[in-house]
């Protein structure tokens, strides 16, 4: 594709527009958009300003960025995404995803093997700060196959109605400022980037993103860990597993596993007294992890984990899981050692692939 041509816009609601124009002002050099929610009164809704916001692409662009007013860019960000862009120019690309989503375990997949780029798995797709080619934007913005509030749940529909996927850069290139909603996302505490750094550094974005045979999450909701499994077509929504026939795969026995969770958790003391069964589905989650590093990479587990996206989507993995469920003061607390109980399920994961690997190499007789 010839030169990347970024337009962009920000879209705001009449309470937030300060917001919106610091924003535009740090961002100048895109000349950005400000875009304003028409209707207020009319009851708290994200599409109805992201129609117009998605709409405002003009003739000469190749692709439109638009952002909520509550997006941090990081250093070097117009460069940054330009190349981005640049790397992937016919797919859907989200610049931010929240720490304790689906998706952010695909990220931290792609951290961990060293790729910049994660499928987003949700029902969604984070909006924060999204790109699209040109022509998807004004298509976007004309799609009639949703009638709710929600443009992040909209986007997704739209995508896998055209076979596009979406995917989420490793790191973040965006943070969320986490100002008050104004379309009712207070019960979700707060939102905060999956892995982000300040400066996001040299990026390699001729990488691929992973193609996990399955991944595993951490439902907030629930404390257990899930697994999700990839869309026939492109642009669609994971599946759901069940983590017996997933592990099985993997060639490790879910009983077994179970039992090693429940005896990790009883040997740290340090975190004992939080909810038993939260602990146990955030090293399973770790564990699960583990066992998918191991079946597509080569590389050890150490190398792994020393990446530095990986440090720090890895970082946020407690909290984003854990926030319903235990209070922030003493979440900040338990913060080390609840990333040391993370990191320990990941590695018994990654011995316990390896372990199978070695075993499935062995001639028979």
């Amino acid at each position: 594709m010839d030169r990347i041509r970024l337009s962009t816009a920000i879209m705001t609601h009449p309470v937030r527009l300060p917001h919106a124009m610091e924003l535009r002002d740090r961002l100048a050099e895109l000349d950005p958009r400000i875009v304003v929610d028409p209707a207020p009164h009319e009851g708290r809704t994200a599409m109805r300003t992201a129609r117009l916001a998605w709409r405002s692409v003009p003739p000469w662009a190749t692709h439109h960025l638009v952002l909520q007013d509550d997006a941090l860019p990081c250093e070097s960000f117009i460069a940054t995404v330009l190349d981005a862009v640049a790397a992937r120019p016919h797919e859907a690309l989200s610049l931010y995803a929240e720490w304790g989503c689906d998706t952010s375990y695909s990220v931290r997949l792609a951290a961990l093997t060293g790729s910049a780029w994660a499928e987003v798995v949700d029902d969604y797709v984070p909006t924060v700060a999204a790109v699209l080619p040109a022509p998807l934007a004004a298509a976007f913005a004309r799609f009639t196959g949703y009638d709710g509030p929600h443009d992040d749940v909209a986007l997704r529909r739209f995508l896998a109605s055209v076979g596009v996927t979406a995917l989420v850069t490793v790191p973040n290139l965006i943070a969320d400022a986490n100002l008050a909603s104004v379309i009712g996302h207070e019960f979700r505490g707060a939102d905060r980037s999956v892995c982000w750094s300040p400066r996001a550094g040299d990026v390699d974005w001729s990488t691929e993103p992973p193609a996990p045979p399955a991944l595993p999450s951490f439902a907030w909701q629930t404390g257990h860990t899930g697994w999700s499994v990839p869309p026939a077509a492109p642009g669609a929504t994971w599946g759901d597993a069940v983590a017996k026939s997933v592990l099985h795969d993997f060639g490790v026995h879910e009983a077994n596993v179970a039992s090693l969770a429940r005896a990790t958790f009883r040997s740290w003391p340090a975190v004992s007294d939080l909810d038993a069964t939260a602990l146990t589905g955030l090293w399973l989650t770790g564990y699960g992890l583990g066992l998918v590093v191991a079946s597509l990479s080569c590389e050890t587990v150490d190398e792994a984990l020393a990446r530095p996206a990986a440090k720090l989507a890895m970082a946020t993995m407690p909290g984003g899981a854990l926030r319903f469920m235990v209070d922030a003061e003493r979440l900040a607390r338990s913060a080390g050692e609840l990333a040391r109980l993370v990191e320990n399920g990941v590695r018994r994961g990654h011995q316990a692939r390896r372990n199978v690997q070695a075993l499935q190499r062995v001639p028979a007789g």
